[in-house]
């Protein structure tokens, strides 16, 4: 069998769109954040107060952020949340690890 026979690469795809992922107020902060820095956040569950309160590389390599909802020291504040810098979407939320979410770190 010569080259002729050999088995060529499809068309590229014409017409495919990708969907959208809705801009993520929460995701944006704990991008461009320092840690300590707080912000008012207006997101689909309302406003909030968001807090960087832990910048580190998860094991995966992935560079993650902790924030903490509400104010600092508040017991039965709202549970604070994990995002992940993920090479192919950007920054998403990720799971925590721990029970109970992120932990508050003063």
């Amino acid at each position: 069998m010569g080259l002729a026979n050999a088995p060529t690469s499809p068309p590229p795809a014409t017409g495919v769109v990708l969907p959208v992922r809705a801009a993520d107020p929460l995701a944006a902060f704990a991008a461009r954040a320092e840690p300590g820095q707080t912000e008012t956040v207006s997101g689909s569950a309302g406003v909030t107060t968001a807090r960087l309160t832990r910048v580190y590389n998860a094991a995966s390599g992935r560079e993650c952020r902790e924030l903490q909802f509400g104010s600092a020291g508040v017991p039965g504040g709202a549970p604070g949340a994990t995002y992940c810098n993920d090479p192919t979407q950007g920054w998403v939320a990720a799971r925590p690890l721990l029970r109970g979410g992120a932990v508050y770190r003063p």
